[in-house]
């Protein structure tokens, strides 16, 4: 019951928003409470159209939005007079009655009046006053229609108009030079609104001190290999049928030769013989489809280059499979990473991450000469400023005081605790400052923040969970996000809507879209929704409205068709058992590595030398041949045997001649027997060639014979008057061979 509640408010938004969308042309997003589902930036200047409307609000979708907004300003022509009390809406309405008719909206605490700005007037400005706001242009409004927490916004008819109305759509008032010169009077006469400054988040007001580790102990490093390339890593539990699902979804990308030998090299890593891979890949090779302009080749020559390409992969040495390494817990927790990454502070987890990887601890000094030293080749120097100019409230900078030895000293013991010791200026592999080689400003120096203090500047909760990131995987903005989504994937495998995957990331659904793409080991499954349709329900499954992609109907023999309420009734009639199919989010795994267990080699026997040739007689089977036995007289006694006449063969006709011998393949670059099929395939090929100007598509000499020897001289002739007479023929030697062979001349 709650199902078919929700998609009865989905569809009575929908129908409104299409109906304000036609009759009023305004620009309509999609919201998740009262914030913005969707970047609106370029629906200020545009309005969406029909279609994606439909893809944002079409209640067939998996993901379904419960509210939608209206933008105002010029995009719409619309501004709107947001009350906030009911005291200020009633004061209104009693001043400027003409602008309150059949254009407020109810909402939670007020109202909202809806005011059309032709295009000959000048558009106001946003403006905020007393509990009341004039919502213009950058603006928007919850419009009719949606629910948020349990609240539907609806029209307001009055108290003698019958109270609210959801499904009747409001009719906009359009405002005169006049009325907008009162709503101005009338505004600048209420008490401004006054501005109350953002809360700072909580940040530290002292530094915290390092946790120093205990006496014997050093300071933990992470265990990280250098280099870590999760595409080429082993997946745990590969199957024949993952290699053959990589390659059908790579070759359309990445070429149909270069994806075969990529997956036979990675079976090859995975200690699968060359003969499975010829079995499990030879065939999809030969069944892929060629790319456009492609010449063509015939299947044993496409079985050929499938066998080289697959032994030339089997030619390489077999390539070590690296384990994951699991996680470190001296790394950010996730918490933070997607944090900054929505704040578009990648170059602060760049540093932080390289510089505890480089091993300077929780609490311990740097300053930026030395994080530019220690992270060279990974982290430029001026994604390092920027970094640190992100952090600096959380950095704890220490004031710029001299140093002890190159500087004087100073007396506070506790500063000098806190002042980099000679053992760390050795550790960090610097030079010590001195007064004679370094004048001048002395270095900033910086504290290593905790986990504990970035979370609580950030204001997120310091979670446990901290996925793996290497060296490697610090070099690029790019990198970083790539390797925090696929760590994801990894580590929870799970359907997930692609909104969720991009807010972790603080990017947009395409980058996410190409992450997945470019990474071979991310699987992504395609699923499906099914509902059965009977007389009963498929009027409400079912509704009629635009198609959109996602959505099929499926009978018990796996045909799909179109939602259409008159289709599936004509499944029903026929009793073929239809189901309404809707397309759902997409589950995602990824390619788990196995144990590198290698296998046990046997220690090499030297093969024994061949036993030398002989020449061996051939067999020769031996006949016995009798004499010819006498023939028996057959007239009188004494007289000799007539003699035997062997029977006449009939004298050929006039008319018979030879039967014709099918020339083979290579008879056909000669010319055929018959001067007259010859002079036709002659004349078919000069007529194919004037009709097309791509020389790839032109006849050769052997085709034409081929078709003249195969079908006869008058199917030909009479397919070529077809062909002559059609137009706009892209192949037309192609386009003969068919009616030859369908028989249609």
């Amino acid at each position: 019951m709650r199902y078919y509640q929700d998609f009865n408010h989905k569809q009575a938004l929908y129908d409104l928003i299409q109906k304000y969308a036609v009759t009023y042309g305004v620009s309509i997003i999609p919201t998740n409470g009262k914030r913005p589902a969707v970047r609106w930036k370029e629906f200020q200047q545009q309005a969406p159209s029909l279609r994606v409307l439909d893809d944002f609000f079409n209640p067939q979708r998996f993901i379904g939005y419960d509210a939608a907004a209206i933008i105002t300003g010029r995009v719409s022509d619309l501004v709107v007079v947001d009350f906030d009390t009911r005291d200020a809406f009633y004061a209104f309405r009693e001043v400027l009655p003409d602008l309150v008719q059949e254009n407020v909206i109810q909402t939670r605490r007020g109202f909202h009046v809806y005011l059309h700005v032709p295009d000959h007037l000048p558009m106001p400005q946003s403006r905020s006053s007393k509990d009341v706001d004039l919502q213009g242009p950058g603006r928007y409004v919850i419009m009719q229609g949606s629910k948020i927490d349990g609240f539907s916004y609806q029209r307001y008819l009055g108290p003698n108009g019958g109270g609210v109305n959801q499904r009747l759509p409001l009719q906009f008032h359009e405002v005169t030079a006049a009325d907008l010169e009162k709503l101005d009077d009338y505004l600048a006469q209420l008490p401004r609104r006054s501005p109350q400054p953002p809360k700072a988040p909580e940040r530290p007001s002292q530094p915290v001190e390092a946790e120093k580790p205990a006496e014997g102990q050093s300071a933990p490093a992470a265990p990280m290999p250098e280099s870590i390339l999760d595409a080429a890593q082993s997946p745990d539990r590969l199957t024949i049928e993952d290699l053959q699902n990589l390659y059908l979804r790579f070759a359309p990308q990445m070429g149909r030769n270069n994806t075969l030998f990529y997956i036979a090299s990675l079976g090859r890593d995975h200690y699968f013989s060359l003969e499975e891979m010829k079995k499990a890949l030879t065939r999809l090779h030969i069944q892929a489809p060629p790319p456009l302009k492609h010449p063509h080749e015939t299947v044993t020559q496409r079985r050929r280059e499938a066998e080289r390409t697959i032994g030339s992969a089997f030619s390489y040495r077999r390539q070590a499979i690296r384990q994951r390494v699991l996680g470190n817990p001296d790394q950010l927790p996730n918490t933070v990473r997607e944090t900054l990454l929505r704040q578009k502070q990648t170059d602060a987890i760049r540093l932080i991450e390289g510089l505890r990887l480089k091993g300077i601890g929780v609490g311990e000094p740097f300053t930026e000469r030395e994080a530019v030293e220690a992270l060279s080749g990974i982290v430029g120097r001026y994604s390092i400023r920027g970094a640190i100019e992100g952090l600096r409230g959380v950095l704890q900078p220490s004031p710029h005081t001299p140093l002890p030895a190159a500087y004087g000293g100073t007396d506070d013991i506790a500063f000098k605790s806190s002042l980099p010791t000679e053992l760390s200026w050795r550790k960090f592999g610097v030079q010590k400052p001195d007064k004679t080689t370094s004048p001048g400003r002395p270095p900033q120096i910086y504290l290593m923040p905790s986990n504990e203090n970035l979370a609580r500047w950030l204001s997120v909760k310091n979670s446990k969970i901290r996925d793996l990131l290497s060296l490697d995987d610090l070099k690029s903005a790019k990198r970083v996000r790539q390797a925090l989504h696929r760590r994801f994937i990894e580590r929870k495998p799970d359907t997930y809507n692609l909104g969720l995957l991009q807010y972790r990331l603080g990017m947009c659904r395409r980058t996410v879209q190409n992450y997945n793409n470019e990474d071979p080991m991310i699987i992504r499954t395609i699923q499906f929704h099914t509902t059965a349709l009977d007389w009963e329900n498929f009027k409400y499954v079912m509704p009629d409205f635009r198609p959109h992609p996602g959505c099929f109907i499926q009978d018990k023999y796996g045909n799909r068709y179109p939602y259409q309420s008159k289709i599936v009734v004509e499944l029903l009639k026929a009793r073929k058992e239809p189901r309404y199919c809707r397309q759902i989010a997409n589950h995602y795994r990824y390619l788990e590595p196995r144990p590198t267990i290698r296998p046990k080699i046997q220690d090499e026997v030297p093969a024994k030398p061949p036993p030398p040739r002989r020449f061996k007689l051939p067999e020769v089977n031996y006949i016995e041949i009798k004499p010819p036995s006498k023939p028996k007289s057959v007239g009188k006694k004494g007289s000799p045997p007539k003699p035997v006449q062997p029977p006449l063969k009939p004298a050929p006709r006039a008319g018979d001649q030879k039967p014709k011998q099918r020339p083979d393949r290579e008879t056909y670059r000669e010319p055929l027997p018959n001067a007259d099929e010859e002079a036709l395939a002659q004349r078919v090929r000069e007529q194919i060639n004037a009709m097309t100007e791509d020389p790839q598509d032109r006849a050769t000499i052997v085709a034409t014979r081929r078709l003249v020897w195969r079908h006869k001289m008058g199917p030909v002739v009479k397919s070529m008057e077809v062909v002559r007479k059609r137009r706009n023929v892209r192949k037309p030697i192609g386009f003969l061979s068919t009616i030859l062979r369908c028989g249609d001349y």
